[in-house]
């Protein structure tokens, strides 16, 4: 009999939960889990750990990352984002030094940038 695996969330997606929870949580939004679109059009659910809004341009969220049973070196990890709103509509994430990785995202019909 074939055996499926639990399938996992690769630390990008955790990483777009987390800055999403973080732009939810300026909107004072009640934010314990999000849905996030694959490039093959699955949608997750992804859990948020905790978030914390520091003022209407300024928060920030934790996922913990789940790898499924394909376990690698960052199951469990807290993958933590902090989010800021620019007066030009941009977000950044603070997190790293720098913009590792960017994003354009689709946010309460505004085109947002998340870097992380």
């Amino acid at each position: 009999m074939a055996r499926f695996l639990k399938y996992g969330i690769s630390t990008g997606a955790s990483a777009a939960a987390a800055a999403k929870a973080a732009v939810l949580a300026m909107t004072n939004a009640k934010v314990d889990k999000v849905v996030i679109p694959t490039p093959i059009g699955i949608r997750f659910e992804i859990p948020v750990k905790s978030v914390q809004k520091f003022s209407d341009i300024n928060a920030t969220a934790t996922v913990v990352k789940d790898a499924g049973e394909d376990i690698d070196v960052t199951n469990g990890m807290d993958i933590i984002a902090t989010v800021t709103l620019t007066e030009d509509g941009m977000i950044y994430n603070y997190q790293r030094q720098g913009c590792r990785q960017s994003h354009k995202a689709w946010f309460a019909g505004s085109s947002w940038r998340i870097c992380y």
